[in-house]
């Protein structure tokens, strides 16, 4: 299967409520067009290095380098990805339950898992050290792996399948999205230790943590809801496909701000401790696939539907 790849810039400019401008380039994009079956891209994640990664419906997992325009790597049989935070380490979960983490740069091997469970894993996270992973599925429940020791720490059952996971090594919780809403475990004891669940529970299909004990949880009505998880307090969700239905949130580095981005690429800028929407940048026309927020707040990354190279929109200024 040949494919091509171009990459060129197009600046666009944009209308942000509130007013505000900004203004947007089109960064890069994979020609898919000789193709006669595009796959649909799922679990976009990207990092401050430049990296992304994602897997397609095809089974193939991917590992983008987003400045250079240039593929890292394939990865055949893929069911889920991840990078580190700081994107150094690289994790690929296979449909025979055998997960490979490594280092994209060098494709140096750092750990290899065999849970010994075949099936679909829905969602994988690295810790900030990256010694710790952290895994969705494939049935109900969740799991903490040691990478260097090969052993799991810690297997949360949850109500219904586990469909995404977030970890927090400062605070030693894992905390897992399923049906009904998001539990936390401690990674030590294998405890939970408290549920977060909406007035009208949903699959919770994302989640995101920032430094001031919020979570963010984007259910499968493209609703946000935002905790303040030591307390249990809600801080604020957004309607249920509203004008804005999400697919990604991301906090800024003080976890003052949410930014959600919605299925059309676009993106609103929310204060966490009373919901209200400060900005909207009105950016590509979608639906996508999959579209999120760098950490920066200085981009936007989207991939699908028609294209599986994914199209990097900045934003001048940044969020944040």
């Amino acid at each position: 299967m040949q494919r091509t790849t171009a990459t060129f810039a197009i600046s666009l400019l944009v209308l942000c409520v509130g007013g505000c401008g900004a203004s947007y380039t089109w960064l890069g994009r994979h020609d898919w067009s000789a193709l006669d079956d595009l796959p649909c891209m799922r679990g976009l994640s990207v990092r401050t290095n430049g990296l992304a990664t994602a897997v397609d419906d095809a089974g193939e997992g991917w590992i983008w380098d987003l400045r250079s325009g240039k593929v890292l790597l394939t990865a055949a049989d893929a069911v889920a990805t991840t990078l580190s935070a700081n994107g150094e380490v690289a994790a690929v979960a296979d449909a025979r339950g055998r997960i490979r983490v490594f280092r994209p740069s060098t494709n140096a091997l750092l750990g290899e898992l065999d849970t010994g469970i075949a099936g679909k894993y829905r969602w994988l996270c690295l810790s900030t050290s990256a010694s710790l992973l952290a895994v969705a599925g494939p049935g109900n429940e969740a799991a903490v792996w040691d990478v260097h020791a090969g052993r799991k720490l810690v297997s949360a059952s949850t109500a219904g399948p586990a469909l995404a996971v977030a970890l927090s090594e400062e605070d030693g919780l894992l905390f897992v999205g399923d049906l009904q809403g998001v539990s936390m475990w401690n990674v030590r004891s294998g405890a939970c230790t408290g549920r977060l669940t909406a007035e009208k529970p949903k699959p919770v299909v994302r989640l995101a943590l920032s430094g001031s004990s919020t979570v963010a949880a984007t259910d499968a009505d493209s609703a946000v809801h935002v905790w303040q998880w030591r307390t249990g307090a809600l801080l604020f969700n957004t309607p249920p496909r509203s004008d804005i239905p999400a697919r990604s949130s991301c906090f800024s580095p003080d976890g003052r701000l949410l930014a959600i981005v919605s299925e059309s690429g676009n993106v609103s800028v929310h204060e966490v401790t009373t919901g209200s929407r400060i900005r909207t940048f009105f950016t590509c026309r979608g639906p996508f696939d999959d579209a999120v927020l760098t950490e920066e707040g200085h981009a936007t990354v989207t991939v699908g539907p028609g294209h599986g190279w994914p199209r990097v929109f900045a934003i001048d200024p940044p969020l944040w």
